[in-house]
């Protein structure tokens, strides 16, 4: 402070200091945060002050700079990826009125789903070449493969060499100095997992003789049903003898192949040098015959990264008519994991692949549909018009620890043939031979299983305490799970299961009022019913899902009814009819098609 007198001339002054309590708080950039399901909250420590900005970012060590960042106040939600690994999550606050500036940064740990990891591995063929597979921590659905050579400019060689199996290889005679190998995996989980890694992996030349017998093939081809077979080699004295299991032979180092019938060959390539080394490759799977007529369908089946040993694939139709699905054939497996079904007319099919007692991995998969689901109200309906597309089949894993308790039981058809008045009443059911029975958990995940004898009769063991459910499938037939408990008081139950249990409801059907089919079916926005009465009731159509679960409903009086169904996605449902009372007049199939 200043101090001036004009009457005595004099002045004076003195100084002091003041410290306002709280100002510099407000650059205080520290903050808290909470995680959880992905979601990290994060909120600054100190109070809002006017004129603060703040900046929020966050860094991962797998994916860099995270961009989905809300808001920008005091306080801001992240989401993070389950495998971000470590990420530094900063706030700058800045206050221009102050004239001030802080940054804080805090670290999270985000742990990997450990069973959606797998790890690249390289070994040698017997040939003496890098052959390329894959360790999952979970069981693997596919494989989808590209291998890139690069020469020690780190120039690619050609444009990369793609596989589907759970092997790969660079075809020997590949000049390279290092390898790329990028691998996607689909786990049956429904995780996805992906990276590369570089291998300098020069052949084994201790084992490696220029002769190698591997070959691919391609078709069959429009023209007469044929295959081309395709060796791998770049010797050019090399000598190439092709056998094709059907008693004809080539020397071609790439010819072209007809078989005459469809059936399951075994084909082998053999490469020599004469005086030097020679290499046989066999390959055995199955063709499609030049004589062959109408459509096919055709696959892969595998348990995992093994071949199924010993085993069947079951194809059904949906027959839209009469809303029934019925078997067409049956193939057994062969060592390659292929099968076919030929000579078939246009139409909707399912497909069924399974493992049969002998196998080394039977009760470790389940049987599973194409479209890898257990139950056949949920697999993927095969429409089919032309032939061309391949349905593999990844069979589903069962992952039961293992455990003193066992469930037990019989399994009959009775209220299914309710909806047969002529036979009707529980007096008149019949064992359910040969059907799938199959224990889950709580989330659907399957744990064991085991085939219903002759009589119906089932006895599945090994299983953990805890609670599960009990499913049967047999296709056309309907089945809602039952719930169960194993306990140390408990650890053996029986169950009586009923196929159709809580689809019909009633042990009467009234014939006082006639239902028509559905049309169209399948259908994809409407579906027509037709119901004749003698009198106006109150009708209810309910559409059903496999689980007993309510789609929609809605309540009519006697006539030709259309029904939406445009929110019903993909799928085969049960339409229930019922008048007021709640007895049971019909039940049909559906098929939806969107």
């Amino acid at each position: 402070m200043a101090y001036f007198n004009a009457e005595t001339g004099c002045s004076a002054s003195n100084c002091d200091t003041i410290v306002v309590e709280g100002i510099s708080d407000t650059c205080s950039a520290e903050f808290t945060y909470t995680y959880n399901n992905n979601v990290l909250l994060a909120q600054a420590s100190t109070p809002y002050f006017s004129g603060n900005m703040y900046s929020w970012t966050a860094q991962s060590s797998v994916y860099g700079t995270l961009a989905n960042i809300q808001d920008s106040g005091p306080y801001t939600t992240i989401t993070i990826p389950s495998d971000a690994g470590t990420v530094y999550i900063c706030l700058n606050l800045t206050n221009d009125f102050y004239g001030c500036n802080s940054s804080f940064c805090d670290t999270l740990i985000v742990s990997p789903d450990t069973s959606c990891t797998a790890e690249i591995v390289m070994g040698y063929a017997p040939d003496g070449w890098p052959m390329f597979s894959a360790n999952g921590n979970s069981t693997i659905a596919s494989y989808s493969w590209v291998l890139t050579p690069y020469d020690s400019n780190g120039e690619a060689v050609g444009t990369g060499f793609y596989s589907t199996q759970s092997n790969s290889y660079i075809p020997s005679g590949v000049a390279y100095a290092y390898i790329e190998a990028c691998l996607e995996l689909s786990f049956t989980s429904g995780c996805v997992w992906n990276n590369c890694q570089t291998f300098t992996a020069p052949p084994d030349t201790g084992n490696t003789l220029p002769c190698n017998a591997i070959f691919t093939f391609t078709g069959p081809l429009p023209v007469d049903n044929n295959y081309q077979f395709i060796g791998v080699t770049n010797e050019e004295n090399a000598y190439h003898v092709w056998t094709f299991g059907d008693g004809t032979t080539s020397s071609q180092v790439s010819p072209f192949h007809a078989f005459e019938t469809t059936g399951e060959y075994t084909v082998c390539h053999i490469v020599g040098i004469n005086g030097v080394c020679a290499d046989t490759v066999c390959y055995t799977g199955n063709f499609i015959g030049n004589s062959a007529t109408g459509l096919f369908i055709a696959g892969e089946v595998n348990a995992g990264a093994n071949v199924p040993d010993n085993g069947k694939v079951k194809l059904y139709t949906i027959d839209t008519l009469s809303n029934s699905v019925s078997l067409v054939a049956e193939y057994t497996l062969s060592n390659s994991g292929n099968y076919m079904f030929n000579g078939l007319e246009a139409g909707i099919y399912l497909i069924k692949a399974g493992l049969t007692q002998g196998s080394a991995w039977y009760g470790d998969y389940v049987p599973t549909y194409f479209g890898s689901q257990f139950y056949w109200f949920d697999a993927e309906p095969v429409y089919l018009t032309q032939s061309g597309e391949n349905y593999d089949i990844a069979l589903i894993y069962a992952g039961n620890g293992g455990g003193p308790g066992s469930v037990g039981g019989n399994i009959d058809d009775g209220p299914f043939r309710l909806m047969d008045p002529e036979s009707a009443g529980v007096e008149n059911a019949n064992p359910v031979a040969g059907a799938d029975v199959i224990v889950t958990d709580l989330g659907g995940n399957p744990q064991r299983w085991i085939d219903a004898d002759n009589n119906g009769n089932f006895d599945i063991s090994n299983l953990d305490y805890g609670t599960y459910r009990l499913w049967a499938d047999e296709p056309g037939m309907t089945c809602v799970p039952i719930e169960f408990t194993i306990s140390p008081e408990f650890p053996y139950v029986y169950i009586e299961l009923v196929m159709g249990d809580a689809l019909t409801g009633t042990e009467t059907l009234l014939s006082s009022v006639q239902i028509g089919n559905v049309y169209p079916n399948p259908t994809s926005n409407q579906a027509l019913i037709k119901i004749n009465g003698t009198q106006k009731e109150a009708i209810t159509l309910d559409v059903l899902g496999v689980d007993g679960r309510l789609y929609q409903s809605q309540t009519i009086s006697a006539q030709t009814q259309s029904m939406g169904i445009e929110q019903l996605p993909s799928g085969i449902y049960q339409l229930r009819v019922s008048n007021a009372s709640g007895s049971v007049l019909s039940v049909q199939k559906l098929s939806v098609v969107k």
